[in-house]
């Protein structure tokens, strides 16, 4: 069909005298407008509000689009594409976005026509912009608002619905939540294919009770079981409240929760007291309660059965009727104390008391209770449980025993002897003018044996020794094992010439001693100093160091020997015993005397460390060439304060040593040095190995600093902060002596070290003793939990290795794997 020319007129521009009225409609609609010449192929005339959209003048928009090819100036570089397909015909109508000249992006709409001759040929194209990014972005936000409503209503994990008030409950709108409750869609509802009155068992919704809320403009609140999709039903709790349009109900809203596992937990609440009383008969644990009048009113068949009574025994009986003067002392601090307790109502944890029911088998057993009060505050009594401690008790017992005795011998050790002399000492100063006396025991040529031998030799040595020793002295003497190989008696109400006669049968024990060893007899001899003690003496610390003193002149005087210390002697032998280990360590200082050892510490598993760990071990120079092993000097050093002089001489030295061999350096992977405990408190010190690591940066990380577990927990917070600040320099730290005290795992977990150094008494019998075997094993296992490795001592023989590579210890040391060694002898060995 041939197209009719439509005529064309200009807008007319505004004149002086005012404005044409098609162009102030336009201006006045926010269009802008524009003319495009076919024939001449160029824009012929915008408006101003079609320039000002564009953020451009009319000048600048006609001297823009000079051509076609110009259209897509300010189209959004996002749209252009769609804007070209858009507008590839003459007639269009189009939405996109612009970029303005000044950066700013704006939502447009865009129409254009075609204007024909008489002739049906096309003249010119003309059409209109408008500025629509207010409505556009009005729409954009109602979208995301919409959006964000669905959103957070389909992730809430309760049904939001909206429902008719009919018989059906015909749903208007429900969340995605209602698929999970019952498994049909939203659209299942919308669509009236389902509905929540056909899921409900009849007469399982109060539909009179909902009528009344709606009528009076209330919330209801429903419980009710819903069946899903597979068959099976849900509880649920619905809030509902009617939305009306004045007296109109309009529709129900509300909000239906899954209460399932609530309802669940309220029927086990339900079962709870017969629970309960399986439980009670179950437990190992009883449980108990007391009236106003702290008589008992129940016990649970455990108790009955654990105590060994009858109900009649108990009820109406109070603990102490229970406990009876016969079974226990009522008038010990102990008693006294939880009586005051019950007196003042109050609740307590963990009593402990012994029951000789059965007197051939004791048992201990532990209470705690809380007061009972009714809403008035009136107390009604107490309530609570008990246990059978038995077991735990006698552990705790053997522990405390084990604190007290040298697992060695079997002898009261260290810390014991010095606690039962400080109690002797302050019972005399009190009002006894008995007599008492210490004596002090060094064994002789045991130091030749123990190296010549091993530590195991000299162990069993000790071990078999002690045994004579106990039959030799009185039976209400205590008899210790003070150190290595130092051991010491104290004789209660003892006079001197007796105390002498004791004492010289115990040289003669030792002296007819004898050891077989690898079909070898050993014999060790023993010097003696003998202390009277009386009200005169000042402090137990007084005491032994005149024993020792006196011990110290008997080995001077030629050994097995005994010396009594006489108040005319006090200063000769306080000079002898002081001065001369003080005098021989600082000679040993000052000229170098000192020789630097070492003995190797090897990976259990063979592939876990190809660079060479090692211990430093310290030994001391005597004029005739012998040489002394730390263990002989170190006590006295330690006692008048000159460990940290050694620990300094040590540290100073190994650094020297591996500076002057780089060599030997580079294949180091780990250098242990031990420090002494006052080092570890000293900030002397601290600040000298701060700078010695400065000095040498590149050796920090092939350092292991050794520290006792004695030293370590006795000075815990000066440990604590020398060991990270190192640690920060890249050393590590090896807790020494490990499972020696009752506080070893205690405190582990405040000591940030690397390795845990079992200590030797446990390892040495490892292949035939279970119970090391034991501690060990446990010991590896805590060391693996916290990612620390382990070290054994006293590895003196091929089945203890073997032992050690099945419960995973991580390295060995003994001399087995390898005797100490003068250093330069030591990496040659190596090499």
């Amino acid at each position: 069909m041939e197209k009719k020319p439509k005529q064309f007129h200009f807008i007319e521009p505004p004149s002086k005298d005012g404005f044409s009225p098609l162009y102030l409609a336009t201006k006045l609609a926010g269009l802008g407008y524009w003319v495009w010449d076919v024939k001449n192929r160029c824009l012929v005339e915008v408006s101003e509000e079609y320039a000002r959209i564009l953020g451009v003048s009319v000048d600048e928009v006609l001297e823009l689009f000079g051509n076609e090819a110009s259209d897509l100036l300010f189209v959004h570089e996002d749209d252009r594409e769609r804007y070209q397909k858009d507008t590839e015909g003459q007639q269009f109508s189009i939405e996109y976005r612009i970029l303005r000249s000044d950066g700013e992006v704006r939502h447009v709409r865009e129409i254009s026509d075609i204007y024909f001759d008489d002739r049906g040929d096309a003249l010119f194209t003309h059409g209109s912009l408008q500025d629509i990014s207010e409505s556009k972005n009005n729409e954009i936000a109602l979208l995301e608002s919409e959006e964000k409503f669905q959103v957070l209503a389909n992730n809430i994990p309760a049904v939001i619905y909206q429902c008719k008030n009919d018989e059906r409950f015909s749903t208007l709108y429900v969340n995605d939540a209602i698929e999970t409750l019952c498994g049909y869609t939203p659209h299942d509802f919308l669509s009236g294919t389902i509905c929540t009155t056909e899921l409900t068992p009849p007469g399982s919704v109060d539909r009179l009770n909902v009528d009344a809320a709606l009528a009076a403009r209330e919330p209801f609140l429903l419980n009710y079981p819903l069946r899903n999709k597979n068959g099976r039903y849900r509880w649920v709790e619905e809030h509902g409240v009617g939305v009306f349009h004045g007296d109109e109900l309009v529709y129900i809203e509300g909000v239906i929760f899954d209460i399932t596992e609530r309802r669940e937990v309220e029927e086990a609440l339900s079962e709870s007291e017969a629970r309960f009383r399986d439980f009670a008969k179950a437990a190992s644990d009883w449980y108990w309660e007391m009236d106003e009048d702290l008589r008992f009113t129940h016990f649970s068949e455990r108790a009955y059965e654990i105590n060994g009574l009858r109900p009649e025994d108990v009820i109406g009986k109070t603990r102490v009727e229970l406990v009876d003067v016969q079974y226990h002392d009522l008038q010990s601090k102990q008693w006294l104390a939880h009586l005051a307790v019950l007196k003042n109502q109050q609740a307590f944890r963990d009593f402990e008391y012994s029951l000789n029911i059965h007197q051939d088998n004791p048992i201990r057993v532990r209470i705690s209770g809380i007061p009972v009060f009714d809403s008035d505050g009136i107390f009604k009594g107490y309530r609570g449980t008990g246990s059978d401690i038995t077991e735990s008790f006698r552990l705790s017992q053997q522990l405390s025993y084990q604190a007290r005795h040298d697992s060695l011998t079997g002898l009261v050790n260290r810390h014991e002897f010095d606690a039962q002399l400080q109690r002797l000492v302050q019972s005399i100063q009190v009002n006894d003018e008995s007599c008492h006396a210490l004596c002090y025991l060094d064994l002789d040529r045991f130091k030749v044996i123990n190296d010549t031998y091993g530590h195991l030799a000299g162990d069993e040595l000790l071990g078999q020794l002690a045994e004579s020793m106990k039959l030799t002295v009185r039976k209400n003497d205590t008899l210790a094992r003070i150190g290595g190989d130092e051991f010491a008696v104290l004789m209660e109400h003892c006079s001197l010439e007796q105390a002498q006669r004791i004492a010289n049968e115990l040289r003669h024990c030792v002296e007819d001693f004898r050891f077989e060893w690898e079909r070898k007899i050993l014999r060790v001899a023993v010097s003696i100093g003998l202390m009277p003690i009386n009200s005169v003496v000042l402090d137990s610390s007084d005491i032994l160091n005149c024993a020792d003193a006196a011990c110290y002149t008997a080995k001077k005087q030629g050994r097995n020997r005994i010396h009594v210390y006489r108040d005319d002697d006090t200063d000769i032998a306080q000079h002898h015993s002081e001065l001369r280990w003080v005098d021989r360590i600082n000679q040993a200082l000052e000229n170098d005397n000192f020789v630097l050892f070492a003995q190797s510490v090897s990976p259990v598993d063979e592939g876990l460390d190809e660079l060479m760990h090692f211990e430093i071990l310290l030994r001391m120079h005597e004029d005739n060439d012998e040489l002394i092993s730390a263990g002989a000097f170190l006590p006295a050093a330690e006692r008048y304060n000159l460990s940290i002089k050694i620990d300094q001489w040590v540290t100073r030295s190994v650094f020297e040593y591996l500076v002057r061999h780089p060599e030997l350096a580079k294949k180091t992977g780990t250098c242990a040095i031990n420090l002494s405990g006052a080092s570890l408190a000293d900030r002397v010190f601290f600040d000298y190995i701060l700078e010695e690591l400065r000095n040498v940066p590149h050796l920090s990380g092939k350092l292991c600093f050794e520290v006792t577990e004695t030293a370590a927990i006795t000075n815990l917070s000066a440990a604590i902060i020398f060991i990270k600040t190192l640690k920060g320099l890249g050393c590590r730290f090896s807790l020494d002596d490990f499972g020696s005290g009752l506080s070893s795992f205690a405190y582990l977990k405040n000591l940030p070290v690397d390795y845990l150094k079992i200590d030797g008494s446990f390892v040495r019998d490892i292949a035939i003793d279970p119970i090391d075997r034991a501690m060990v094993k446990s010991i590896s296992e805590i060391g693996q939990v916290m990612g620390k490795k382990t070290i054994a001592e006293f590895v003196e023989n091929e089945n203890i290795l073997d032992v050690l590579k099945a419960i995973r210890i991580d390295y060995a040391q003994g001399y087995y794997i390898g005797k100490p060694l003068a250093l330069d002898n030591f990496f040659n060995q190596n090499n």
